[in-house]
């Protein structure tokens, strides 16, 4: 695959701001072993490795001074190709793809000390257009969040000579050194925000980079933190606190704590957080997600939230014809209709394969007719023969009536073209 240079830079500058959790999760396992032995050298255990020993030397210092320098090059040296290549307007190849991601790869490797040599580095180079040397100052200082949040503060809060980086990528970055602050230490991070007063940056953007920081470790304190900040913005700000959430059991405790915490928290703000948990329970599996909505004893409209919020359209395989009956057993009349309704419309037309063999197979009950209705419906503009077979298992009334008028219109319609 072949994508333009100009397009390589934008990822770049944009993959800085998404922060460096996956970047991390490729070359964690490396680092984790650097850190490991040195830890255990220092301990006096031995090492595989002869270059760990009790003391640290002048040697390793060096050595280390030398891998930031190399790494600094080859970065470089990539960057200025890339540069040549948008000069000239021309594409990327496999090759020039793979030298950019192991460069920036490397960075996952250093620590805090070569991280900031880097940052000089890349702010002295020579040869280097603004935008790239922004680019890769982004990608120096998100390692450095990542490893070390105070120190990459400290520089991001410098004059715009120190860090020279735009207003929106220094704000995105201190976003996101704060949270990761404020997972390990979030008065110390507080503290770090009462004292600042950065001109280009709100301070609720700040306070609110404190609270997502927070509720990756300590959920309490982080609901906490809303009702002391007196954020404007609850709802949305809970919702996004609820889409990091990785597991049922934390989806539960979040829950548990809103309702705890009733004065601040009203059904607005839970109705958007089960909007926002909708898609994730359903990816979770039809037993373990119709379990987990069994035990929290959830009302029909709150059911309905998650519904709405993609638990069933992103449900798998067949387990959306699961949740299509657990929907006729669970839901009263109104939202059974509408939400079969929808579901099996954006199931058909997704995969009306399945969608028929499944509804061939589904027993009465009070999700059937909504779903032959919907199935019915969807395939009649692409099959009006079998649209019509399925609505003659309706009962007479006017949804019947309504689906094979449909039918009629299009097999007319498809006579005149013929």
């Amino acid at each position: 695959m072949r994508i333009s240079a100009a397009l390589s830079l934008v990822i770049l500058v944009a993959a800085s701001l998404i922060g460096w959790r996956d970047h991390h999760e490729l070359t964690g396992l490396r680092a984790d072993n650097d850190r490991l032995s040195g830890e255990a050298a220092d301990m006096g255990i031995a090492s595989d490795d002869p270059a760990h020993g009790k003391h640290r030397t002048k040697r390793q210092r060096a050595d280390k001074l030398d891998e930031a320098r190399t790494a600094a090059h080859e970065i470089l040296e990539v960057a200025k190709d890339l540069e040549r290549l948008i000069e000239n307007g021309e594409t990327t190849n496999a090759a020039m793809q793979d030298r950019i991601l192991k460069a920036l790869e490397s960075l996952g490797s250093l620590d805090t000390g070569q991280l900031k040599f880097l940052i000089e580095a890349f702010r002295d180079a020579d040869d280097l257009t603004e935008n790239m040397r922004r680019g890769l100052l982004s990608f120096a200082v998100g390692a450095l969040s990542d490893r070390n949040p105070k120190d990459a503060l400290e520089l991001l809060s410098h004059e715009q000579d120190e860090l020279p980086v735009d207003d929106f990528t220094r704000s995105s970055l201190i976003a996101a050194s704060l949270a990761k602050w404020s997972e390990t230490d979030p008065t110390g991070a507080l503290e770090w925000v009462r004292a600042s007063s950065l001109d280009f940056m709100e301070q609720k953007s700040m306070e609110t980079a404190l609270v997502h920081g927070a509720a990756r470790t300590d959920m309490r304190f982080a609901l906490g933190m809303i009702r002391e900040f007196d954020l404007s913005a609850k709802p949305g700000l809970v919702a996004k606190i609820a889409g990091d959430l990785k597991s049922l059991s934390e989806r539960t405790n979040l829950l548990r704590l809103m309702k705890e915490q009733g004065g601040l928290f009203g059904q607005e703000e839970r109705n958007g957080v089960l909007v926002t948990m909708g898609k994730e329970i359903g990816k979770s599996g039809y037993e373990e997600g119709s379990r987990w909505i069994k035990e929290n004893g959830f009302s029909e409209t709150e059911i309905t939230k998650l519904i709405e919020g993609g638990m069933v359209s992103h449900a798998k395989g067949d387990q959306v014809g699961q949740w299509v009956e657990w929907m006729g057993e669970n839901l009263s009349e109104e939202p059974r209709e509408r939400l079969i309704n929808s579901n099996v419309t954006g199931w058909t037309k997704k995969d009306h394969r399945a969608a028929g063999e499944w509804l061939a197979t589904l027993p009465d009950g009070a999700a059937k007719p909504p779903a032959i209705a919907a199935f019915a419906k969807t395939v009649a503009a692409y099959d009006p023969e079998i649209a019509a077979q399925w609505a003659m298992t309706l009962p007479p009334g006017n949804q019947r009536d309504g689906i094979l008028k449909e039918v009629e219109r299009i097999r007319t319609q498809q006579k005149t073209a013929e």
